[in-house]
């Protein structure tokens, strides 16, 4: 079951609702998940692996299974709207996704 391309906006709608903030969901789902698995991600410090996410915390999204990078596509939650959109994703400080409406507005992948 493919769950990790939906991760974010899934928690999202926690902080979207108020029942969680938005520090504490960004914790959850990068630093402490580094912690646990002795990475030395998760964080935006001098000297730290430049991986991020950049978010739209305004859009919202179809969850269509079919677009999935992932090879799993069996999600319970297929045809659901989310709130959140992930735009883009960086490792080592070179993007390496964007999503097909922030690529049409002129956002590169290298």
């Amino acid at each position: 079951m493919s769950c990790l391309e939906t991760a974010f906006s899934q928690v999202y709608q926690l902080a979207h609702a108020g029942k969680i903030t938005l520090q504490t969901l960004v914790r959850k789902l990068t630093l402490e998940p580094s912690r646990v698995f002795g990475l030395p991600t998760g964080t935006l410090s001098p000297g730290a692996p430049a991986d991020l996410a950049l978010l739209d915390l305004e859009g919202t999204w179809a969850v269509d299974p079919n677009t999935f990078a992932s090879k799993g596509k069996n999600t319970p939650i297929a045809g659901t709207t989310l709130p959140g959109k992930v735009a883009m994703t960086f490792v080592g400080g070179r993007p390496v996704y964007v999503a097909k409406d922030y690529a049409e507005r002129g956002a590169t992948q290298t």
